[in-house]
């Protein structure tokens, strides 16, 4: 058999598929607002069949891919076709990741306390809005006196690390005060009382 070169030596050819992937497009908000975009929440993908038989066999699963949100809220993982489990390792500053309903009942999968979302088709684009709840503080103060003995009628002021003026608690006759809730966010990190 002469091939194109009339050398008559064979020759092979290989040619590939290019791999079909699609995109998963993560967008973290605010469950009360969610117009408000969340960033640095921090997101982790597994292959869905190795992250299950990793847990089976009860070893720790290996992420294909690490991502954390940015200003916008988004975090995008471009992978290849198949079935990933998406599992939420870090909520933003002042959130709290919601391990009962995921923020997003469409993929949640309560069994691996993760989304779970099929690439199905090449340049999918799927897209996956998270939200998370606030945290919110409650402060309690203690005040003992001599011997140990509850001191009544204590006003404290909370205030946020520069200063700020936000609440004051009074104590009980037991000794103890109660603030009112705040948002976490409002008190911000550094917050104390005087």
């Amino acid at each position: 058999n002469p091939n194109s070169d009339g050398t008559g030596k064979d020759i092979t050819i290989t040619f590939e598929n290019p791999p079909y992937k699609g995109t998963i497009e993560i967008k973290k908000v605010d469950r009360e607002d969610t117009a408000k975009t969340l960033a640095g929440a921090e997101f982790a993908v597994y292959e869905a069949a190795a992250y299950e038989a990793a847990v089976k066999a009860g070893k720790t699963p290996t992420a294909v891919a690490e991502k954390t949100t940015g200003a916008n809220g988004i975090a995008s993982f471009d992978l290849r076709y198949g079935t990933y489990i998406i599992k939420e390792t870090k909520a933003p500053l002042y959130y709290y990741i919601d391990e009962a309903t995921g923020g997003n009942s469409t993929y949640w999968d309560k069994s691996v306390k993760g989304y779970r979302v099929t690439i199905r088709d090449n340049g999918e684009v799927i897209p996956l809005t998270i939200t998370n709840s606030k945290m919110y503080v409650k402060v309690q103060v203690t005040k003992k006196g001599y011997a140990n003995r509850p001191l009544s009628n204590v006003t404290f002021h909370i205030c946020k690390a520069d200063g700020t003026y936000v609440g004051e608690l009074t104590t009980n006759s037991a000794g103890i005060g109660y603030s009112k809730e705040y948002v976490a966010e409002e008190l911000g990190e550094g917050a104390y009382i005087k």
